[in-house]
């Protein structure tokens, strides 16, 4: 049955033709939405389901995640991106999804990277990183490679924080404590200039990074790796996280100029906007070589 056992068949059908129907309508309806089944504390009430996903894709959906519950009625979560995705890759290339989820992103780059290419899907979290395992499986796309470790500019193991069951982003772990993150996880982290010859790889095409305050000391780790390939990256910028790891945007540009990148903020209408030193008004960036 894909609803818990404390809903009824006649409800998931009723919001089961809601989510196909909310799938063609702009954003404004997401009021709506929220007020009629909102995404937060669904623990008890929850729709469990394997959907289509994209084009030619299947997903895991539970909508007692924040994220799920987006792809459930919208489609996607953050659908700029996926945009964005499918205009820059070509078959045969190679990536890096920092931060995976449950694959929301690596699923389409596999599809578009193609038999030739190659995606290295990154998720430290045990419980989603089996989601995002299930995912790549239901899709047979044999061209990701699902890890479960972080990434840094140092190797070890480390204390991931992580929300607990019943909070409705599940995907929102960290490296650095918060206030919502009460659970705690050993990890191993590692070093992506080390990870390139230890997977073989001889191409470096294009890096998404979104690791919650830790995207800085990322991009530190593959500095190497960004000067031999020139990979687009799409990285994730929010003032409040990047905080926490002693992160500043004026050292990521400087970053950036030292390589020879320029900086555009991806807006939700996949928009790109040339930042030209200013900060982003979007959370997702786009550095170009």
């Amino acid at each position: 049955m894909p609803i818990s056992e404390k809903n009824t068949n006649l409800k998931f059908k009723a919001l089961r033709l809601l989510s196909r129907i909310t799938k063609n309508y702009p954003p404004q309806i997401d009021r709506f939405l929220r007020l009629i089944y909102s995404p937060d504390k669904r623990q008890l009430d929850h729709i469990q389901i394997v959907d289509e996903y994209d084009s030619n894709l299947l997903i895991n959906i539970d909508t007692a995640s924040f994220l799920e519950w987006s792809i459930f009625f919208y489609g996607h979560y953050e659908p700029e991106v996926v945009q964005l995705i499918k205009r820059i890759f070509r078959a045969g290339y190679v990536a890096f999804d920092v931060g995976a989820n449950v694959g929301v992103h690596s699923l389409i780059m596999g599809q578009w990277a193609g038999v030739d290419g190659q995606v290295i899907a990154l998720e430290p979290n045990p419980t989603i990183y089996n989601r995002l395992v299930s995912n790549i499986g239901l899709n047979r796309l044999t061209n990701i490679q699902p890890l479960q470790c972080g990434l840094s500019n140092t190797n070890g193991e480390f204390t991931l924080y992580i929300a607990p069951d019943d909070f409705a982003n599940q995907g929102m772990s960290s490296l650095y404590p918060q206030a919502a993150l009460t659970h705690k996880v050993l990890i191993q982290v590692k070093i992506l200039d080390e990870m390139i010859p230890a997977l073989n790889l001889n191409r470096l095409d294009f890096i998404k990074i979104d690791t919650e305050g830790n995207e800085y000391n990322v991009l530190l780790g593959a500095e190497k790796s960004i000067q031999q390939y020139r990979p687009y990256i799409l990285f994730e910028y929010d003032e409040n996280t990047w905080s926490k790891s002693n992160s500043t945007y004026s050292e990521c540009e400087q970053f950036f100029a030292k390589q020879n990148y320029t900086l555009y903020g991806l807006n939700p209408r996949n928009y790109l906007v040339p930042l030209k030193g200013k900060k982003p008004n979007s959370p997702n960036i786009l550095a170009i070589p």
